[in-house]
């Protein structure tokens, strides 16, 4: 009877603990972090890495910034390292709303129509993770040290539309040939994940990869892209974006240069 009974307490208690534990799935995860990005973030500051491989010819971008989210306003430094140039090429831009501009020696000459907005939607948080929206039920999560890891892979035909969304950023195509590329797009693999902050659920690191062939025009593209962005200083960007950019890059080289000092003493 006594072995019974405490059968039974045991019993009783494991019905109360998993009563007690609350289990939210991928999507739900990754819908509060979007829910966060959109009604309690008003700045950020990021790091963005991307490699863009076309036919074995590569080109790397390192980007960083501070965005204002509403109304979207941001200032960027933006480093590109290409095949056909011996040194990186340096841009700074400016968005304003829907508006982009690259800083030039005699002022700012603003983006040509066609490549603004895609730019724009590359550098808003919300929008790039608004893009695997339809895909959530083939989300899969799991929990590392203080992070949701929320990703999504697939090779499957009816994810093509995320490799034309893609496209259209960079300007490959035009909206109105979406329904023709569709037959000639195969996918080898896309990648996406999202590490979630477990306690506030703010996104701090977004990485993807794309890479799949296509052909344009009579000629079979091969495209690799990797893009990895960290997110920081959440709600501490001030009025001024580019001050504030700089501020950290000022404050990032003297970590940089106490720690190599450290690192002499010790030697």
């Amino acid at each position: 009877m006594k072995k019974r009974t405490i059968a039974l307490g045991t019993m009783l208690m494991m019905v109360v603990v998993s009563g007690c534990t609350t289990t939210e799935n991928p999507e739900d995860i990754f819908n509060r972090s979007k829910t966060v990005l959109d009604e309690s973030t008003e700045s950020v500051h990021f790091k963005q890495w991307q490699n863009l491989n076309i036919n074995g010819e590569s080109m790397n971008a390192n980007t960083r910034g501070a965005l204002h989210l509403q109304p979207l306003e941001a200032y960027l430094i933006s480093t590109l390292d290409l095949v056909d140039f011996n040194e990186p090429l340096e841009f700074r831009i400016q968005i304003d709303g829907e508006e982009a501009y690259v800083e030039e020696e005699d002022g700012t000459r603003q983006f040509a129509d066609d490549i603004q907005s895609s730019f724009i939607d590359m550098i808003n948080p919300i929008d790039e993770m608004n893009r695997y929206e339809p895909f959530q039920e083939s989300m899969l999560m799991k929990e590392i040290e203080d992070f949701y890891e929320v990703s999504f892979r697939t090779d499957q035909e009816q994810h093509i539309p995320l490799v034309i969304d893609k496209m259209e950023q960079w300007g490959m195509i035009e909206e109105e040939l979406n329904e023709d590329l569709s037959d000639v797009v195969e996918i080898e693999r896309i990648d996406m994940v999202a590490f979630i902050d477990k306690e506030t659920y703010e996104l701090y690191q977004f990485d993807t990869r794309y890479r799949f062939t296509v052909e344009l025009q009579g000629d079979l593209q091969q495209i690799d892209d990797q893009q990895s962005v960290i997110f920081e200083h959440w709600n501490e960007v001030g009025e001024d974006l580019e001050s504030f950019v700089y501020e950290i890059i000022a404050e990032e080289q003297r970590e940089s240069e106490e720690d190599e000092d450290e690192e002499t003493i010790q030697d």
